[in-house]
């Protein structure tokens, strides 16, 4: 069939008729791709959400925080004061980092520090930093509270 006949005039015809037209897609394919957005939105949403391996746990005392087992599971160092209250931690599963604060008596001070390694380099403006195997303690000024974290060997 030559190009410049009648037929192969029609036959180009027909299949020009035959492709959908730009304004006849362009409602019903950008409601598909809003559609389709909306789910990959929505499933990277749920995703992102449920990948959160974070353990929050708090003790009104460390005799209640004994009863559970944040310190079989090295979440809570055992060399805290006795006398530790309001205990609040937070435990990264996906990084094994525990960090956390609890309070404690004042007389307890001397002996809780006497376990522990002065860094005076890490000191902030409050509090006064020590070590512990693995473990940091930011000591308040007021000698009764202590934040902690437990910080990964490099």
């Amino acid at each position: 069939m030559k190009p410049g006949t009648a037929r192969a005039f029609a036959m180009r015809r027909r299949a020009q008729s035959r492709a959908p037209n730009p304004e006849s897609l362009s409602l019903g394919f950008a409601e598909k791709m809003i559609s389709c957005a909306n789910a990959i939105l929505a499933l990277t949403a749920i995703l992102l959400v449920g990948c959160d391996e974070s353990v929050r746990l708090s003790y009104s005392t460390r005799a209640e925080a004994e009863a559970d087992t944040p310190f079989a599971r090295g979440w809570l160092p055992e060399i805290i004061p006795a006398s530790s209250r309001e205990i609040a931690m937070e435990n990264d599963l996906d990084s094994n980092c525990s960090e956390g604060k609890f309070a404690f008596d004042s007389a307890d001070h001397d002996k809780f520090v006497s376990h522990l390694v002065r860094v005076p380099d890490h000191d902030d403006a409050q509090s006064k930093f020590y070590e512990y195997g693995e473990w940091g303690f930011w000591i308040d000024d007021s000698q009764d509270r202590c934040r902690f974290r437990f910080m990964m060997a490099k």
